[in-house]
């Protein structure tokens, strides 16, 4: 894939150097000619080469930045809460789209407590590392993990069955 990504990039610098190029000519020899009509033509499609290479790019850029969105978009980023060596994976994959700290503690506040109707504590998510991980994991890249440090009692409070321990 990055070869067919770098062979684009070959094509689309080939575009805008032949565009900008035919521009140029074109304002060049409409200079220099003497016929008004032929001079007027010759420097009409000069200015239109370089309008397509502007618009090129631009157009180019839009649709660039339009992809990168809607893949970060769709990243996923796992919640793992974890007391010594036991980790439980939490049925709440978010989208990186949807990643804040209200919409991860009200997905986490949706599973099933082994206490019907009791709310959930997790003292970890009161803490500046929580609030510095959730920042780390808004501003990086592709595919993340949220690990919550919990104690024994935490740990046990929800009705799921923990992952095996890594």
């Amino acid at each position: 894939m990055k070869l067919d990504q770098r062979m684009l990039k070959k094509y689309e610098i080939a575009v805008y150097v032949i565009l900008l190029l035919l521009a140029a000519l074109l304002g060049f020899i409409g200079h220099h000619l003497t016929h008004d009509t032929i001079k007027s033509i010759t420097l009409n499609l000069s200015s239109e080469f370089l309008a397509v290479a502007l618009l090129f790019f631009f157009l180019n850029r839009f649709f660039m930045s339009a992809d990168r969105e809607d893949s970060a978009r769709e990243q996923k980023i796992a919640v793992t809460l974890t007391c010594g060596g036991k980790r439980l994976e939490l049925p709440v994959e978010l989208r990186r789209s949807e990643f804040s700290r209200a919409e991860l503690l009200g997905r986490i506040g949706m599973l099933p407590m082994k206490e019907k109707g009791k709310r959930f504590s997790l003292n970890y998510t009161n803490s500046t590392e929580f609030l510095r991980q959730l920042n780390q994991i808004a501003d990086s890249d592709g595919d993340a993990a949220m690990t919550i440090s919990c104690d024994e009692q935490e740990f046990n409070q929800f009705e799921l069955k923990p992952a095996r321990s890594r």
